[in-house]
């Protein structure tokens, strides 16, 4: 490949957000807020913790938006409590781009509510066909702010708890 003259690295290979964001932060994501991210179940007793029975809930409107969901929308979404271990990374795309904001609103924290919204533009940026320079700034910056979000609040309650 490094002998092909039309290939040019890295800019002939974009970057994977399905493996990065849908398979990776996304899960992780939702295991801080179910509260089966650490072993030690002391440790996901977080101020981001949501009850069953908010999960209940945010299930059950999923399944209730299920026939309003226009086709071209792509699959309609399956309930995340029940379902998230199966999910495929086209349901973990929407979760995060088109449910997670409106779902966990009024239920997340506003603090985690917030951080979370970064990580939700900066996927929803690079899912664009074509990407600006300003495009890749914004996501860069949306991206910084959700890290130093996550190392802020949700870090730092761990670091406290062990500590």
């Amino acid at each position: 490949m490094f002998e092909i003259r039309s290939t040019q690295f890295p800019e002939c290979f974009p970057v994977d957000i399905m493996h990065l964001f849908y398979e990776n932060i996304a899960p992780y994501m939702l295991r801080h807020w179910m509260g089966s991210f650490f072993k030690d179940s002391t440790l996901n007793n977080q101020p981001y913790l949501l009850s069953n029975k908010q999960w209940n809930e945010i299930g059950a409107d999923m399944d209730a938006v299920k026939k309003s969901i226009p086709s071209d929308l792509g699959r309609p979404p399956r309930n995340i409590f029940h379902h998230h271990n199966g999910y495929k990374a086209e349901e973990w795309s929407s979760w995060i781009t088109l449910y997670s904001l409106p779902l966990l609103k009024d239920r997340l924290p506003l603090t985690y509510l917030k951080g979370w919204s970064f990580f939700v533009k900066a996927v929803q940026l690079c899912q664009k066909r074509k990407l600006s320079l300003r495009d890749q700034c914004e996501i860069r910056n949306l991206l910084l702010q959700f890290y130093q979000h996550y190392e802020r609040y949700v870090i730092t309650h761990y670091l406290f708890y062990i500590l």
